[in-house]
């Protein structure tokens, strides 16, 4: 299987400058014209090079974790469209994204990619493998379950894995 460990995007000196004013979440931010301002820039320039990963881009604009809308498509039925959504506040998750892959711990990522890169069983023995190794790793978390189950959602279209949904699900019915 070709795949690879999703990894931060390199980020060019101007680009670190931009990021550095965003902050890790949209909740409380005093002044947001000033933060959207750098989410619209920093997304020119990153779009402008090509940086953001193509499967990254397609899980905002063409997967969806839940119902049958993409982000971008929520994004466009509650109004918002074009160059106005990357000033939106719920943008902000998905430009972190873009940059630093799926906030997951260090160990799950590399986990589950090494199950999939050592796949040498049936695609039903794959799966099984891949949900426990799931459903273990959100055992032993303290994260929200939900923002835990996007992640890995994320992961696994990142990884290509044939059922990115079956892993969520696992993720969200971990007990």
């Amino acid at each position: 299987m070709a795949i690879e460990i999703p990894k931060k995007i390199e980020l060019n000196e101007e680009e670190e400058a931009l990021y550095a004013k965003l902050p890790k979440s949209a909740i409380n931010v005093p002044n947001w014209s000033d933060v959207a301002d750098a989410m619209e820039q920093l997304m020119d320039s990153l779009s402008q090079r090509e940086a953001i990963p193509a499967v990254r881009l397609a899980l905002f604009t063409k997967h969806a974790e839940k119902g049958s809308k993409s982000p971008k498509e929520i994004f466009e039925s509650n109004g918002t469209k074009g160059r106005a959504i990357v000033r939106q506040p719920h943008f902000l998750e998905y430009l972190h994204h873009f940059i630093n892959g799926p906030d997951l711990p260090k160990s799950v990522i590399e986990g589950l990619y090494k199950i999939l890169d050592e796949d040498s069983g049936t695609s039903c023995m794959l799966r099984d493998e891949c949900n426990k190794f799931v459903r273990n790793a959100v055992r032993q978390s303290s994260r929200n379950r939900s923002k835990l189950a996007t992640e890995i959602f994320r992961l696994a279209v990142e990884l290509d894995v044939d059922n990115p949904h079956s892993l969520r699900e696992a993720a969200i019915k971990a007990r």
